[in-house]
């Protein structure tokens, strides 16, 4: 706008000029000199439009990788390595998340497909459905990709109670909470989920998200580890509000142990991570546990990815597609 209103001012500048040394010229008789002072503000006028054009070019050409500069210099900034346990610091925007930088795989993944990617539909319902001073549950916590939301939506007042079965993930997500200014409303729990307290065999994959206390056909390793019941762990007549499952087979294990929580809690909405080829490679039967939740008087709603905040009524299990995160209310 600026540069363009200059330019007129100045032809408009020059062309006055023109015409006041052209009418000087011809009341003395310069007519020739009148030609050459004319074929000099032909030739200045080419001049300007050459030299504007490669103004016009080299402004581009320094916008353009200015841009670029910076999209490389934010995305440097995503990643820095921190901590003495050398974990991975992603800046996020909104939160900062810290992972372990022995777990290659899922570092891989969420700094290759962008925080905000993972499971928009579910951070949408987190976000519609918790309030201030709600207590939520994140089961099978991990990095603590939904975790962070749920403190962030409970406030200062509210509780969220974190359960993840492996130590070195656990501690990360401890780092992660109090990093985010979470500490003093979050508990982590180092023990896997389950229908009662003890110990139990977790079949670790490479992939930390996909370990299950069921035997997995994927590479793993084997460890003991502490498992604890839902109803254990609360109160009898403490209020919960949401709990996120996602153990890769186990949730109905998960949601024998926390039968009490459920009849106390005629509100509470369960978010699982459904996956029928979970349940098969366990030699188990979907169809017993879906009628259960349904009839503990359940409805069942798909979680959309691709429209966050869309909820898609599910009336039978078969209809389910494989991996789908539902939400089980009551309202």
């Amino acid at each position: 706008m600026v540069p363009s209103t200059l330019r007129s001012a100045g032809l408009r500048l020059r062309r006055g000029i023109r015409a006041l040394i052209s009418h000087c010229l011809r009341l003395s008789g310069y007519s020739g000199l009148l030609d050459q002072v004319s074929e000099s503000f032909t030739s200045l006028q080419k001049l300007e439009s050459i030299v504007t054009k490669e103004i016009d070019r080299l402004d581009g050409y320094l916008v353009y990788h200015v841009n670029s500069l910076s999209r490389q210099i934010a995305e440097l900034n995503r990643v820095s390595h921190v901590h003495a346990n050398l974990d991975a610091l992603l800046m996020t925007g909104e939160f900062d998340l810290l992972i372990p930088t022995a777990e290659a795989g899922l570092l891989s993944y969420v700094t290759g497909q962008g925080v905000e990617a993972i499971e928009p539909g579910v951070r949408a319902v987190l976000q519609a459905r918790l309030h201030a001073g709600a207590t939520a549950v994140d089961i099978g916590a991990s990095i603590g990709v939904h975790a962070l939301t749920m403190a962030k939506m409970v406030g200062p007042g509210g509780r969220v109670v974190c359960v993840e079965p492996l130590a070195h993930i656990a501690s990360t997500l401890e780092r992660t909470l109090r990093l985010n200014g979470f500490s003093e409303r979050t508990q982590v729990i180092c023990s896997a989920a389950s229908d009662s307290a003890g110990e139990a065999t977790l079949h670790r994959a490479l992939h930390s998200p996909r370990s299950s206390l069921l035997p997995t056909a994927e590479e793993c390793t084997s460890l003991s580890v502490r498992t604890i019941a839902l109803d254990d762990h609360f109160a009898a007549g403490a209020r919960v509000d949401v709990v996120r499952i996602e153990v890769n087979g186990a949730e109905p294990l998960v949601y024998k142990g926390m039968s009490r929580i459920l009849r106390e809690n005629p509100e509470i909405e369960l978010i699982l991570k459904w996956s029928a080829s979970d349940f098969a490679r366990s030699n188990q039967s979907a169809e017993p546990f879906w009628d259960l939740i349904r009839s503990d008087g359940f409805k069942p709603l798909r979680i959309d990815d691709e429209q966050p905040g869309q909820l898609v009524p599910l009336q039978e299990m078969a209809t389910v597609p494989d991996n789908a995160n539902i939400l089980f209310t009551r309202g």
